[in-house]
């Protein structure tokens, strides 16, 4: 009975160990070491002021005059929920990337850099994810800033002709996003 149960312990530290080490080498695999918890996003948010919603066309003149692009502070941040993948495919030009998954750290940079703003726009792929990451932030940042949700999602924006760029999130603030 002991070289069973012996047999089977080295074999569940081997299947720990063979997981470990797959993890580690996958790109997109969790970071055991520097795991931090996600922002609370799709629980029940109590918002003491009501999401707003833009549509495309609305944003389209928005980012024209108001949008922070390239770090430079404007009156309106764009917040992009989506995925990494989806982001370097593709995201309005100046929008910085929070996922919902994004770690608390992320999130509050980015509370920080909206608190600045007075004005905050949400688009993800669908406007049910949007909300869900607004209503997060609008707990985070109201009465300070409003928080709207892009209408439609992301493949409505792009048909309206605002500008867009793609590939990697330069100048993340983790490896995830924003």
């Amino acid at each position: 009975m002991l070289p069973l149960l012996a047999r089977t312990m080295a074999l569940v530290v081997l299947g720990v160990l063979l997981g470990y080490t797959q993890n580690e080498l996958r790109a997109d695999g969790v970071s055991i070491r520097t795991y931090e918890a996600p922002a609370s996003c799709g629980g029940n948010v109590e918002v003491p002021h009501p999401i707003g919603t833009v549509t495309p066309s609305e944003l389209l003149a928005l980012v024209a005059t108001e949008a922070s692009v390239a770090g430079q502070s404007r009156s309106v941040l764009v917040l992009d929920g989506r995925s990494a993948r989806e982001y370097e495919q593709g995201h309005v030009a100046g929008a910085i990337h929070l996922p919902c998954a994004a770690g608390s750290r992320d999130a509050e940079q980015v509370t920080a850099l909206a608190s600045s703003a007075g004005r905050v726009l949400v688009y993800a792929a669908s406007e049910t994810d949007a909300r869900t990451l607004a209503l997060e932030l609008a707990h985070r940042l109201a009465p300070r800033v409003t928080v709207d949700v892009v209408a439609e999602g992301f493949d409505a924006i792009g048909r309206t002709g605002v500008p867009q760029a793609s590939g990697p999130c330069e100048g993340c603030l983790s490896g995830e996003g924003p």
